[in-house]
């Protein structure tokens, strides 16, 4: 089964319908943080409202305090050295990024890739930019990486750009260096460059894993790029702020498009990305993280302990706020999502729509408030009890 059209755009258009209609929805589809962010981001953001010139134009291409900010936090937190004029660029969040790097690198004829399962919106950026797309297709049995050799068969050595998401949404998948530095060797052997999407290096669960940026090894700013976004690390989706690291010509293609589509972030807005980074840098997030991970954990593991229950497949991540689990033992795999919403309201998400090729898998996001959490709990017991 194929996913086809905007995925956010059917979720959305679903939850109008049950809305109109009166019915009750427990939404565990889209990865909409619940948690508060840090403490002190309300009334900095209120303080820089007050101040003079703040709402005249934002330079083009990000406040240079911000991005200077940027090239510290990469340095201080990774060992990666950028410019902030060439090598930096503040986003209007990652998924203007990934359409806009798609737009200004490819075109008709170019060849774009990206790994399955994940996030939709790389499959789109390709089809918008008019080049022809590949899928590497994961598996759980090799811990959804992909293979790397087969990057290097005749038929894939035509990619111009790759995007990879790690940590993975859906699958929680994390990386390591030598897969990174292998992966590097490859690129720079077929002059394939790299988009890594590390929306979730801070959701981590389940293990002391640290990330580490793949701009941090030889070779890889001659052809990767990252990218980061204060949504999911600082529970701030709604200001759109996010940024771009790394290889300098395609931090120009994404400059390329900006310059006609839009300019950079509210100015207050990139004042307080400033201040969130800069107590990262001085390791004063700590707490913050860890709380919000540990809350992450408790809400999964209340989903994992119904599916042992229930002999129900699911993927052992250790990072993300995504449960990935497989119903192909218990139902007919492509109408599970649907039963589920039509006799309990609860809204969980095909593992087609992420392009992923195998039956029977789902994303359940557990970022929705404890008392959500545990009604879903409530109701997909009884839901499980129907199917046996």
């Amino acid at each position: 089964m194929k996913a086809h059209g905007n995925f956010f755009d059917k979720v959305y258009e679903k939850l109008r319908i049950a809305k109109a209609e009166g019915k009750n929805v427990l939404d565990l589809s889209i990865g909409d943080p619940d948690l508060p962010p840090p403490e002190f981001a309300t009334g900095l953001f209120i303080n820089q409202m007050h101040k003079e010139h703040i709402y005249t134009y934002p330079q083009i291409y990000g406040e240079n305090t911000f991005k200077e900010t940027i090239s510290d936090w990469a340095y201080r937190k990774h060992g990666v050295s950028v410019h902030p004029e060439y090598e930096v660029l503040p986003l209007l969040g990652v998924k203007e990024g990934i359409v806009h790097l798609a737009l200004g690198t490819l075109g008709y004829g170019d060849v774009g890739a990206y790994a399955t399962p994940s996030y939709p919106i790389y499959r789109q950026a390709i089809e918008m930019s008019k080049a022809s797309s590949v899928i590497i297709e994961t598996k759980p049995e090799n811990g959804y990486l992909p293979d790397l050799e087969s990057l290097c068969s005749n038929d894939l050595r035509s990619i111009k750009l790759l995007y990879l998401n790690y940590p993975n949404n859906p699958t929680g998948t994390v990386v390591d260096e030598s897969f990174c530095k292998s992966l590097i060797d490859i690129a720079l052997k077929h002059n394939i460059y790299i988009c890594l999407d590390c929306v979730y290096s801070d959701i981590i669960p389940f293990s002391s894993y640290k990330h580490f940026s793949i701009l941090s090894l030889p070779g890889a700013m001659d052809c990767c790029i990252e990218m980061y976004s204060f949504s999911k690390s600082f529970n701030l989706p709604g200001i759109r702020l996010g940024y771009a690291i790394g290889n300098r010509k395609l931090i120009e293609n994404l400059k390329s498009i900006k310059t006609v589509v839009d300019v950079s972030a509210f100015k207050p807005i990139q004042y307080l990305g400033k201040e969130i980074l800069e107590k990262d840098i001085r390791g004063e997030l700590e707490h913050f993280y860890s709380r919000n991970n540990s809350v992450y954990a408790q809400r999964i593991n209340k989903f994992r302990e119904l599916f042992r229950l229930h002999n129900i497949e699911f993927y052992n991540n250790i990072a993300t706020y995504y449960v990935w689990f497989n119903t192909k033992r218990i139902s007919d795999g492509g109408n599970f999502g649907e039963q589920l919403f039509d006799d309990e309201g609860i809204l969980i998400v095909p593992g087609c729509e992420f392009n992923s090729c195998d039956e029977g898998w789902w994303r359940i996001s557990i970022s929705r408030s404890d008392d959500i959490i545990d009604e879903s709990i409530d109701k997909l017991i009884r839901f499980l009890a129907k199917l046996r």
